[in-house]
């Protein structure tokens, strides 16, 4: 406990001196003003854009580009108008494209479609103009709805759904989307002050263009608001203190089988989830006996490495707001809160949550949240309540300093003593241009014997346009222990420079953009001796991306390990202790992924330990879409003379999803999967229909089926499950 309490005192001194010297380094320009007009009439939501008033208001117009060339005039240009009335903020725009439908790209109609793979206008707002705080709604020409929230242009919450609404269509000289925006789905400020931030951004794909009407610098994104212009003339209500209610019903019938005997049970289940807009800044969220039947199936792994799999959570409740309580680093092993923790067990099934809330509040000075969600007891452990605190509070123009307080109180169960557990984070962000500094340093107190550590990291990067440079530096103790977090391993110190150029030079063919040779360095050493423990090379000499959007690279990773205990990478190959030295070398070509057809390959091969491993990646799709996609996955490793047992092991992981969307609104998926490792097969089929806004009809099927290394029947359950749920949304 001391060791915590001293650390976080050090890092709370340092970093706001920190904070306080770093300066955000945008354009000194004025930035543009777009100016928004009432609507005199009724505004049709037909994607047409011939009410009267669409003529009436300035347009947004000379987009710059992004990528590839930096503000270079866009190849086509794009016109966009504001609208307003007493309940919508209203957007038109007109995407010109000389080729019309013929040019359009559109990889699928899931909602919250992939950034890059689609053409693709949208708008960003910044109502409290603070330049760091955004929220983004975007379409591509099929009027499939994507928006998400944005902090910094750094952190995300893009699984965040409002309740808008959008239409388009397509024309032989471009395509329009017409937005409307309830202002209950927006948070502003009571008073309208100097306007709000605004910019919108545009996707040419077959060209893979990227424009933006106040374009940024190609290292950032459009949800970096300090590059961002100002939209005045807005006379929006009062800010509403809105609560929407959210009731589910769910029946489940489940059906276990094994050695021969079938158990079936029934579960019915209601409950719900309710948000109430406390203030313009603030938000509060309920849930009752929280149920996640709808949530995508975990997808299976092949680890070849002594770490933890860290899965990424797909659950609606928690996935909102997820970035004001995030203090870890995207794909690192240290996170002191990781919501996976509450209501899933280790293995991924559901545990029941009877309630939870969650507080929420963001302004120009700070960021704040609050969450308490308690776990039922089950499968013999006790009950748990989880408890979250975080602080964030920015200083100057681009920087922030926080602080979190993850809490887990674990009741005694048959299997599980009773436990506590506390972890308290500082952390800080610091940006300057655009170079970043991103620490964080935590410490853990547990009840009982041990737990008492700390852990922490020091990320430093700068991503300029001709590439990224960075440095992560990472440190876990023995005794670190963050129960309701994730930690990939225990006792070590990470060391991971990094760099990956982008240049462009004069003398490069036409179909090449850019060549992205890259080096990306992994070494762990023990913390407390600081003796050698793993590391790895990755070296990209070679590497490309086309015009087109595809890209290739060949690879070559050294890789040095000192295993102080037995090791199996794969079941029925056991590596003694000792020191190893092996390479892999490889090529990866990433094709264009919106076009109809595509394959994604990975080849590599050399020495793996004391044998050689040869490794196959695919993935290909091979229907045309966007309403009807096929996508097929595979992963292969030939493992030769591994072990002093000298064992030949092949491993196979295939995968195959099959969705047929009609309609934005409704779709119909199938997925199986098996993994040769784990001998496990798993299928999932699911009918999504939204029949009102955010109101949605699923009815599930999954199956889970292990088998032995025969093919048959395992000892372990096959377990079956289909379900129907409903949820409603009501805006009170």
């Amino acid at each position: 406990m001391t060791k915590m309490v001293t650390g976080i005192a050090v890092v709370a001194l340092l970093l706001p001196a920190a904070t306080a010297a770093a300066q955000t380094g945008t354009d000194s320009t004025p930035p543009a003003v777009l100016r928004a007009v009432r609507a005199t009439g009724p505004i049709r939501l037909d994607g047409r854009l011939d009410e009267p008033d669409w003529t009436a208001g300035p347009p947004a117009r000379a987009f710059r580009q992004v990528d590839p060339v930096q503000d270079a005039p866009a190849t086509f240009d794009t016109e966009v108008r504001v609208l307003f009335d007493a309940h919508h903020l209203y957007v038109g725009a007109f995407a010109r494209d000389t080729v019309g439908r013929r040019g359009v790209r559109v990889v699928g109609l899931d909602r919250d479609f992939d950034f890059f793979s689609n053409d693709l206008v949208g708008v960003t707002l910044d109502p409290f103009l603070d330049r760091r705080n955004s929220v983004s709604f975007q379409t591509n020409p099929y009027g499939v709805q994507r928006d998400l929230l944005a902090f910094d242009g750094a952190l995300y919450d893009r699984d965040w759904a409002g309740v808008w609404r959008v239409r388009t269509t397509i024309t032989d000289s471009g395509w329009v989307a017409e937005f409307a925006i309830p202002w209950s789905t927006l948070r502003y400020p009571s008073a309208l002050g100097r306007g709000w931030g605004i910019n919108f951004v545009r996707i040419v794909r077959r060209l893979n263009e990227q424009t933006g009407w106040q374009p940024w610098p190609r290292a950032l994104n459009n949800n970096t608001m300090t590059y961002a212009g100002v939209l005045e003339g807005l006379e929006p209500p009062p800010p509403s203190r809105n609560v929407r209610v959210q009731p589910y019903l769910t029946g489940r019938v489940q059906g276990t089988t094994l050695a021969g005997r079938t158990t079936t049970t029934t579960d019915p289940e209601f409950g719900g989830d309710l948000k109430w807009a406390v203030s313009p800044n603030t938000v509060a969220d309920f849930t009752v006996n929280t149920d996640f039947a709808e949530a995508d199936v975990d997808r299976q792994v092949v680890n070849l490495t002594r770490f933890s799999t860290f899965f990424p959570e797909r659950r609606q409740f928690f996935l909102e707001s997820a970035s004001v309580f995030e203090t870890g680093r995207d794909g690192g092993n240290l996170r002191p809160f990781y919501s996976r923790r509450i209501g899933l067990d280790p293995r991924g099934s559901p545990i029941p949550i009877d309630a939870g809330a969650r507080l929420v509040h963001r302004s120009v000075d700070r960021s704040a949240g609050l969450l308490a969600m308690r776990q039922r007891a089950s499968g013999g452990l006790g009950a748990s309540n989880v408890g979250v605190l975080r602080l964030s509070e920015n200083v100057g123009r681009g920087n922030r300093l926080g602080f979190q307080l993850v809490h887990r109180d674990d009741e005694a169960g048959s299997t599980a003593p009773a436990r506590q557990n506390t972890v308290a984070v500082v952390d800080g962000f610091l940006r300057s241009g655009t170079s970043v500094l991103r620490a964080a340093f935590s410490g853990s107190t547990t009840s009982g014997a041990g737990g008492d550590g700390a852990a922490g990291y020091l990320w430093a990067y700068t991503d300029k346009p001709f590439g990224y440079f960075g440095w992560i530096q990472e440190y876990v103790g023995a005794e670190y222990q963050a129960a309701a977090g994730f930690v990939g391993r225990q006792n070590y110190v990470w060391t991971s420079p990094a760099s990956t150029l982008d240049l462009r030079p004069t003398w490069k063919p036409r179909f090449v953009r850019k060549f992205n040779p890259g080096l990306l360095t992994s070494f762990y050493h023990d913390a407390d001796d600081l003796e050698f423990r793993e590391g790895y090379f990755r070296v990209s000499p070679i590497a490309a991306q086309f015009q087109s959007g595809a890209e290739v690279r060949l690879f070559w990773r050294p890789e040095w390990q000192r295993l102080e205990r037995g090791f199996s990478p794969v079941p029925g190959i056991d590596l003694p202790t000792g020191r190893y030295q092996f390479s892999q070398f490889g090529v990866t070509w990433q094709p264009d992924l919106s076009r109809p057809y595509w394959a994604y390959v990975t080849l590599a091969a050399g020495r793996f330990f004391d044998g050689t491993r040869q490794q196959l990646i695919y993935r290909a799709s091979p229907l045309p879409g966007p309403k009807l996609r096929l996508t097929v996955d595979y992963e292969g490793n030939r493992f030769r003379d591994v072990s002093p047992a000298r064992v030949d092991r092949t491993t196979h992981l295939v995968s195959g999803l099959l969705r047929y969307t009609p309609t934005p609104a409704l779709g119909v998926s199938a997925f199986y999967e098996y993994n040769s490792t784990t001998r496990l097969g798993v299928w999932n089929a699911r009918l999504s229909w939204e029949f009102r806004p955010l109101s949605y009809l699923y009815l599930v099927y999954n199956d889970r089926r292990p088998r032995d290394e025969n093919g048959l029947p395992a000892t372990r359950p096959t377990e079956r499950q289909l379900l129907i749920k409903v949820t409603l949304l009501e805006q009170l």
